[in-house]
């Protein structure tokens, strides 16, 4: 037996073995904090309180697809978490429609979308220079993980490196760019890596402490560029925006411009669209949806008030797109007068569509249920980003076998596995999705 199918062995039989994932909490505590800052930073009056959907409109099968639906959507009494690809809809008490993810440990089941990643990226196999790449060949990235610098395990590590999967799939390591851990003014600490760090491919940029950190793949050039702001915490490049770094602490908003150095602090209304294009954010008086089009903000209230998103918020439209979808992972809050059928429904994924831009009607809602016995650890799941047709929702997920980009299908309501990342280096996180994947 070989080293390699040893290894596979060993994953196989332990993956029905739970694991205490620390470096998952500090994601989850940093997303948390994020949440909390960018309602601090942005502000605003809470929406009216939430309209009920009596029911949900259908929508026909896009023309270009990443998979082919399995069929119409259909409503289902069977109970139990779902292990197939194909679940069946069913029905929430006010007719939103919801699926229940495929159980723990099942993912490698699933059928494979190719969406221009590999089927398995090992983070501890060898790995090439970025600056041995042709330029050619790096000018695009697909993915970007980070992995320690310093020898030590992921959760114990003080400085990492950027890796780069190229559109071939070859693993390129960013060795002229170390990374420290970022923290807020309270000490809480996690690795500097955002949703949103690749720009359409060609780019990459990270928070620092005080600063913020540029490479640019064709030149393999890196730009340091200072922030008078000890606590930054994320960096990304907003949407319709190829100038512009937006940087983000808890208290302050930074707009910076690679090219020139310079750096600024947006007014009220620019700072409101820092985050993204879309926001999905919870309230008093409900949750809400926001959205910056033409500079103009719009509010909608949420067809379920109860629900508290974390992470970030994806959406597939550009400014001039008539329909739109938007993902973010969620806790679900009471269920209970909902009826779902899945154990522990507490927390899961919401996607909601809406045709009107601004958004001033309640968008379409339906849901990825997490409903496992014993639950998945608190924050286990998080959107990263949409496929290329705008039709999956694409999220990170964590298993002791290591962590799964999975593709919800929102018309049929079928999953399919994207990539995974195992290894010993591997850090379970955030994974940054590159060229080709909406991230508005």
């Amino acid at each position: 037996m070989t080293k390699h199918e040893l290894g596979t062995l060993l994953e196989d039989l332990s993956t029905g073995i739970r694991e205490i994932d620390l470096a998952e909490r500090a994601w989850h505590g940093a997303a948390v904090r994020r949440a909390r800052a960018r309602r601090r930073v942005i502000g605003g009056v809470a929406a009216a309180a939430a309209v009920a959907l009596a029911g949900y409109a259908w929508l026909g099968p896009a023309a270009d697809s990443d998979v082919t639906p399995s069929g119409p959507m259909r409503t289902s009494r069977t109970s139990g978490p779902s292990q197939q690809s194909t679940p069946a809809w069913r029905a929430a008490s006010d007719g939103t429609p919801y699926v229940v993810a495929p159980a723990l440990g099942t993912e490698h089941s699933l059928p494979w979308t190719d969406l221009g990643l590999p089927q398995e990226i090992r983070s501890d196999e060898s790995r090439t220079r970025l600056a041995d790449v042709p330029a050619a060949e790096r000018a695009t990235a697909r993915a970007v993980y980070l992995t320690p610098a310093d020898g030590r395990s992921p959760e114990d590590a003080a400085t990492f490196r950027p890796v780069v999967v190229l559109a071939d799939g070859v693993q390129a390591e960013v060795e002229a760019v170390t990374l420290e851990r970022v923290s807020d003014a309270e000490g809480n600490a996690h690795p500097p890596l955002d949703a949103r760090a690749v720009d359409e491919g060609s780019r990459l940029v990270f928070a620092q402490p005080g600063a913020v950190v540029v490479v640019d793949l064709p030149t393999a050039s890196v730009t340091r560029v200072p922030v008078p702001d000890p606590h930054l915490e994320w960096a990304g490049w907003p949407a319709d925006d190829g100038t512009h770094v937006v940087a983000r602490s808890a208290d302050a908003v930074w707009l910076v411009d690679p090219a020139t150095g310079t750096v600024a602090r947006p007014t009220a209304g620019e700072g409101e669209a820092m985050a993204g294009r879309y926001a999905f954010e919870a309230g008093r008086s409900g949750a809400t949806l926001d959205s910056v089009h033409d500079g103009v903000r719009s509010r909608a209230a949420l067809p379920w008030p109860m629900v508290e998103p974390w992470g970030d918020t994806m959406g597939t439209a550009r400014a001039d797109a008539q329909v739109a979808w938007v993902a973010s992972a969620t806790f679900l809050g009471d269920t209970g007068a909902r009826k779902l059928e899945a154990t522990a429904p507490y927390q899961g994924l919401v996607a909601l569509r809406t045709e009107a831009m601004p958004i001033t009607e309640p968008p379409e809602m339906r849901l990825v249920v997490l409903g496992e016995d014993p639950p998945r650890s608190k924050g286990c799941c998080r959107v990263v980003g949409w496929s290329p047709s705008g039709r999956h929702v694409l999220y990170l997920t964590h298993t002791p076998t290591g962590s799964h980009v999975l593709a919800w299908d929102v018309e049929s309501g079928t999953f399919s596995r994207v990539t995974r990342i195992t290894g010993r280096d591997r850090l379970p996180g955030l994974l940054a999705l590159g060229a080709g994947f909406h991230r508005y």
